[in-house]
């Protein structure tokens, strides 16, 4: 990365983060209100409103990424959108009432302190003058 370093663009990752959970909870929704029967599935998925508005919200996902990668260095952006792994969780369990085993979160709580652990110790790189 050229040039000098700015900060990490956290209200951006924030947006990105709650804009991928909120995606996934309304494709859960969409495909929910579908059949499951293998022949006539996909043509239920194109026929749900919030299938087709989880679609057009992927270019806002990748105008956020596309902004965070321009100011952040992705050995840190990429690892931290594995926080949205224990969101997701979070949101199921409360939206759904999906039973989450204490195996679950327990990688949960590994992956958060993973990404802990990569954030605190990530340097940014010297830029030579």
């Amino acid at each position: 990365m050229k040039g000098p370093k700015r900060s990490f663009p956290w209200v951006l990752f924030a947006l990105l983060l709650l804009l991928d959970v909120a995606v996934w909870m309304i494709e859960k929704v969409g495909v929910s209100n579908v059949e499951s029967s293998e022949a006539v599935f996909m043509l239920g998925v194109a026929s749900q409103p919030l299938i087709w508005l989880a679609v057009a919200l992927g270019p806002v996902q990748l105008w956020l990424w596309t902004r965070i990668l321009a100011r952040a260095d992705l050995s840190l952006a990429y690892p931290l959108t594995s926080l949205a792994y224990p969101l997701t969780m979070i949101c199921a369990r409360f939206f759904f009432h999906e039973h989450i085993s204490w195996l679950v979160w327990m990688g949960a709580i590994l992956i958060t302190l993973g990404v802990a652990l990569i954030g605190e110790n990530h340097k940014p790189p010297v830029v030579d003058g």
